[in-house]
Order: C-alpha cells, then sequence, then structure tokens
C-alpha cells in the first residue's frame, strides 16, 4: 500500500468511526440520559463536553505532536480512545441503566476526544497528501448522519440486540486504524509551536462557524416534517460537507466561497418551499470543510488547536438557541443573513490574507 493510498484509507476509516462515534452518543443521549431529573441540563452539559473542552484537548495533543517522534500517535490515541470511552458509556446505560450527571460529561468527552483525535489525523494525512480539503470534507459529513440515526432508533427498544454488532464494529474501526497508522510516515512540523498567531483568521473563521451553528439549529422551515424530508435534509447536509471540499479543491476555495454562499442566500430567502430550502441547507454547509482548511492552513503546526477553536464556535452558536435568544426571528432572515455575512467575511480574509 502506498503512502497516498494509507492516508486515503485511514481518513476513510476515521470517518466511518465518525459515524459510529456520533450514533452511539445520540441514542446514549436521547435514550438513557434525558430520562434525567432535567433534560435541559443534559443538553448543556453534553454540548459544553463534547464541543467547549475540544481546544484545550487539541493545545494539548499539538504539544504532544511537538514532544514526540511519532507525531500521528497522539491523533490515534485521543480519537480511539473517545471511542472506546463512549462505547463504554453507551453499554453501562445499556445494560446498567446508568444515569448520572457523571454519564452524560462522560459521553460528551469521549465524542470531544474523539473529534479531536479524527480532526487532527484527517488534518495532517489531507495535508500531507495533497487533498487541499477533500479530506477534510468526508471526515466531519458522516457525522450528521450518525447523529440522525442515533436520535431516531433511540425511541425503539430492540436496538439493545446490537451490542454485540456495535462492539464488533468498534473492534474492528480500532484494529484497522493502527494497522494504517503503521504505513502512514509521521507529518513534518516545526521544531516549536512558537509561531505567529494568526489572529485575524481566526476571528473570521470563528465568527462564520457561530453562524453556521446558529443557524443550523435555530432555522425551521415550515416543509421540514415526517421522517422522509428530515432525512434528506440531513443526507443533504453531510453532502454538502463532503462535496464542499472536493469543489473547493478543484476550482479554489474563494470561487466555492462565493459560488455556493450566494447561491444559498437567495435559497434561504425562498427556504420556505421545500426544494430551495433543501438547496440552503446543501449549499450552505459546504463551507464547513472550507473554514477548517482555511485555519489548518494558517495554523499547519497547532491542527488540535485549530480543530478546537472551530468546535468551540459552534458551542457559542448552541448556546442562544439553548436559552431562547432568538425567538421571534425570522428563519428566512436569518439563515440570508447567515450566508451573506459568511460570504463577506470568508472572502476578506481570502483575498487580503492567503498564505
Amino acid at each position: 500500500m502506498t503512502d497516498r493510498s494509507a492516508s486515503f484509507h485511514l481518513i476513510g476509516t476515521f470517518s466511518a468511526a465518525h459515524m459510529l462515534e456520533d450514533f452511539l452518543c445520540a441514542y446514549t443521549v436521547f435514550g438513557y440520559l434525558t430520562m434525567i431529573a432535567d433534560p435541559e441540563f443534559v443538553f448543556l452539559l453534553y454540548n459544553f463536553s463534547a464541543f467547549a473542552l475540544q481546544l484545550p484537548f487539541g493545545a494539548l495533543i499539538d504539544l504532544w505532536m511537538q514532544k514526540t517522534d511519532r507525531k500521528l500517535w497522539p491523533g490515534v490515541i485521543f480519537g480511539l480512545g473517545g471511542l472506546l470511552l463512549t462505547v463504554l458509556v453507551y453499554l453501562a446505560c445499556l445494560f446498567l441503566h446508568v444515569k448520572s450527571g457523571l454519564s452524560v460529561f462522560l459521553t460528551g468527552l469521549g465524542n470531544c476526544l474523539f473529534h479531536v483525535g479524527g480532526g487532527v489525523i484527517s488534518i495532517n494525512e489531507d495535508n500531507r497528501s495533497s487533498y487541499r480539503g477533500k479530506g477534510l470534507g468526508v471526515f466531519v459529513a458522516p457525522g450528521a448522519i450518525g447523529l440522525y440515526l442515533g436520535g431516531l432508533i433511540s425511541y425503539f427498544y430492540y436496538v439493545r440486540t446490537t451490542a454485540v454488532l456495535i462492539l464488533l464494529i468498534t473492534a474492528v474501526l480500532c484494529f484497522r486504524s493502527i494497522q494504517l497508522y503503521r504505513n502512514c510516515p509521521d507529518p513534518v512540523l516545526n521544531d516549536s509551536t512558537d509561531t505567529d498567531i494568526p489572529l485575524i483568521p481566526i476571528i473570521v473563521c470563528f465568527i462564520v462557524v457561530v453562524l453556521r451553528s446558529l443557524t443550523g439549529l435555530a432555522v425551521r422551515f415550515p416543509w421540514k416534517t415526517g421522517i422522509p424530508l428530515s432525512a434528506l435534509a440531513v443526507l443533504l447536509l453531510a453532502g454538502g460537507k463532503t462535496a464542499g471540499g472536493f469543489l473547493g479543491a478543484s476550482i479554489g476555495y474563494r470561487k466555492t466561497i462565493a459560488a455556493t454562499l450566494s447561491a444559498s442566500a437567495v435559497c434561504y430567502f425562498l427556504g420556505n418551499h421545500t426544494v430551495t430550502g433543501l438547496a440552503a441547507i446543501f449549499l450552505f454547509n459546504m463551507t464547513m470543510p472550507v473554514t477548517l482548511y482555511l485555519l489548518a492552513r494558517k495554523m499547519p503546526d497547532l491542527p488540535g488547536t485549530a480543530f478546537g477553536i472551530l468546535t468551540l464556535a459552534l458551542f457559542i452558536g448552541f448556546l442562544p438557541v439553548y436559552f431562547n435568544q432568538i425567538n421571534g426571528v425570522s428563519s428566512v432572515k436569518l439563515g440570508t443573513g447567515s450566508a451573506l455575512v459568511s460570504l463577506v467575511l470568508l472572502l476578506w480574509i481570502t483575498g487580503e490574507h492567503r498564505s
């Protein structure tokens, strides 16, 4: 197996693990942990531990990578360790009926560790194999499908019988990941993390991801009812994330930003219609790998920190929805405004702050 082929398969394996990870988290949270006295507390604690904590753990991975000769090993340890932690909490809830705040925190922590570890692996392998962001879209996309399926299936009792299958899939993914890791050469990093911090790109990408998170959680389309349309929306969301990386690598990220965000603004404006609403979801989410790729390029020796900054932005975007601060805001205006603001900001940093 060539180095490039090993990179391709490693990203693909972690992408499959991403779907499994988010499936387990959604099933555990919705199927068991929301039965705790205060479900609102569950959502807040889970989202904090799953997303906000990725920044400090990402910085820890970067520090570890600087101190070891096996640069990919920290990402593998964090990624697979997070997956195994999530599986253990899932089994505890499934068979021991454990329901506590600690279970919520550990579920989120498993999600946190997996994502930051898998994110670092995907960023490094995407860069090493010159995929120019395609690998980032492939890695992030399956999570949405896993979340949807986990939340949907959590309403059915018979999923308990799949515990053995879950363990088997987890074992296969862990074994395959370690096998592929051994065939991938380690990335070359600078000897020190004492580099200039790209403050403006960080702020811009952070704002864009906050808007994407807020929009994704807050926009309510009148046509989005029933499983068929909801499932189609999730598939288009995941497809948009994947397509954004491939389109950016093909025609350039500045052109991709201009085309997708301007079109998504129009589609959000007409989003009360089914076809244009679905198109808005697809187009708007094409910027997900764009922002990650742009920031990772600005912070080449700090991939964990770059990934953590953007997941912290996801958590910040969740807070106004959680605290009911956007009630009464038109979904059409919110979606259209978010797309236009993101368009201006991303075009600015790709035009004025090119690497």
